[in-house]
């Protein structure tokens, strides 16, 4: 199939894609390699290189999807969006020996949105697993910022393994319809508030850094608002074709969400035990790997073996997981 009939939204040109993602891969490959030889540089460089890997780790798994990448592909690479924002939350507390800072800064709209939508995608790609792992992106060590956000706080409390908390304070005024959508209990009514919020959604979010992003070559990764998608699967709302008219509702994934039955091994069920490697790390068990990475495709490790890194991937983390 081509391009124009696999995209998600219009503004994505083929060219454009291309030239997203390679801009991006290539900053980030140089982040990682001045990491590699950052000894004795600034703080402050320091800290923006890993940020800048986070950063353009999650904008490569948007942009993926908005280019039409599979949802069994981006389920997995969800996880290496984690991973890059925990190493940045790693060095954040090890420069300022705070183990309460923030990877994501949730009062302003660079950290806020971002920080829904991964919440968001977890529930979306039935990626429940990362959830804690998400949370504590925020919380902090000592829970110190948990409760900031009725938002953030209804969306976590929806997780079977977190225990969160109540507040009525909203971080953004333009998530008041979405925290009423939230707190309604007729599905009905959720609906229509869920209708009025993306009415306005992309025009309220006017002062967010991706804002317009479409009108230049380069930058655009995708419009997306994964937090509804996310409230239309948590409340359980059957019909949601009404909210099938905003561009930027992700109707595919919450058709996946609700539909989706995982089998005992998914890589969801941490009961299931499937085991997982990163680039670097020795082999723990000799059998086919796979990664999104290498495009999902098997490889062949013995046990002891160095897991190998696939330089300049779309999703920048190489993450490997065993074939069961």
């Amino acid at each position: 199939m081509s391009f124009l009939t696999e995209r998600r939204q219009q503004f994505l040109t083929e060219a454009n894609f291309h030239g997203t993602r390679d801009l991006t891969l290539r900053v980030m490959q140089r982040q990682k390699d001045n990491l590699s030889k950052s000894e004795g540089a600034d703080v402050g460089w320091h800290l923006s290189m890993w940020f800048g890997i986070a950063e353009g780790t999650f904008n490569n798994f948007i942009l993926s999807y908005t280019a039409g990448e599979s949802i069994e592909s981006l389920r997995y690479a969800l996880e290496n969006v984690v991973v890059a924002y925990e190493n940045y939350l790693k060095a954040l507390v090890q420069n300022s020996g705070d183990p309460n800072e923030m990877a994501f800064p949730i009062r302003s709209f660079d950290g806020y949105c971002p920080y829904l939508w991964l919440i968001s995608l977890c529930y979306l790609l039935h990626r429940q697993d990362l959830l804690p792992r998400v949370a504590r992106l925020v919380d902090g060590e000592d829970e110190e910022n948990a409760g900031i956000d009725f938002n953030i706080e209804e969306l976590l409390n929806y997780s079977k393994e977190l225990e969160r908390y109540e507040t009525d304070d909203c971080v953004s005024g333009c998530y008041g319809l979405f925290a009423d959508a939230l707190s309604e209990p007729n599905k009905i009514q959720a609906l229509n508030l869920l209708n009025g919020f993306l009415k306005k959604w992309y025009k309220d979010l006017s002062a967010a850094p991706w804002h317009d992003s479409h009108l230049s070559d380069d930058g655009y990764f995708g419009y997306w608002a994964f937090e509804a998608g996310a409230a239309v699967y948590l409340l359980e709302i059957e019909d949601d074709s009404s909210l099938h008219q905003y561009l930027y509702y992700p109707k595919d994934l919450v058709q996946f969400a609700k539909t989706f039955v995982p089998l005992a091994n998914d890589v969801s069920n941490k009961q299931g035990n499937q085991l997982r490697c990163e680039a670097g790390e020795n082999c723990p068990k000799t059998g086919d790997w796979y990664s999104p990475a290498n495009n999902m495709e098997k490889r062949h490790f013995k046990q002891g073996e160095k897991m190998p890194e696939i330089k300049n991937n779309p999703w920048g983390l190489t993450i490997w997981y065993l074939v069961e």
